[in-house]
């Protein structure tokens, strides 16, 4: 699959099937998220697209071809990355949030990743424990646990929408953290 056919079917999913880019959600492309550790910025992402609503966010990586060269057993499948930018996503929002109302709240992060035709799903819940931790320096009390769905680490064992039981569990995964979203 080209790239410009991944992203047109990523935006496509978003904006047109799944209805992300309706009031009150807005799909932003590249938005830079910061990860902030000791009042430092310690990270930069610019994730593909972002959603956020209240504490709870969406983010979705893309990655066009099955064969790049993140994608290798010694680079984790490229999900030491993945975690990262959901780390920056997290935090752009929860500083949005506490710049608004003086909270810091804890931030249900979900993550996308799409490899040419397969998607793997990701969420992790990131206690405002967690946030207050990293203010001073890298945890060392807390930890933050990312939970993958399917399972298999390597990017084409993620669910092939080019499939037809594929498609269905990635438009049920997209419809239900839609549904958590708007919650």
């Amino acid at each position: 699959m080209e790239e410009a056919e991944t992203d047109t079917l990523v935006n496509n999913l978003l904006v047109q099937i799944v209805g992300l880019h309706r009031y009150p959600l807005r799909v932003r492309q590249h938005p830079r998220c910061r990860l902030y550790i000791a009042s430092e910025v310690y990270m930069t992402a610019k994730p593909e697209f972002v959603i956020n609503k209240k504490n709870i966010s969406m983010i979705v990586i893309e990655d066009k071809h099955i064969k790049s060269k993140n994608l290798i057993p010694t680079k984790c499948y490229g999900e030491a990355q993945l975690a990262a930018e959901m780390l920056a996503c997290g935090n752009e929002n929860m500083l949005r949030i506490a710049s608004q109302t003086g909270a810091i709240l804890d931030q249900t992060i979900f993550a996308v990743r799409a490899v040419s035709t397969y998607f793997t799903f990701y969420k992790t819940v990131i206690p405002k424990g967690y946030w207050k931790e990293i203010g001073y320096g890298l945890p060392r009390k807390g930890s933050i646990i990312i939970k993958r769905w399917p399972e298999e680490m390597h990017p084409s064992g993620g669910l092939d929408i080019a499939e037809p039981s594929g498609r269905q569990n990635v438009l049920e995964a997209f419809f239900k953290m839609r549904k958590q979203l708007l919650q």
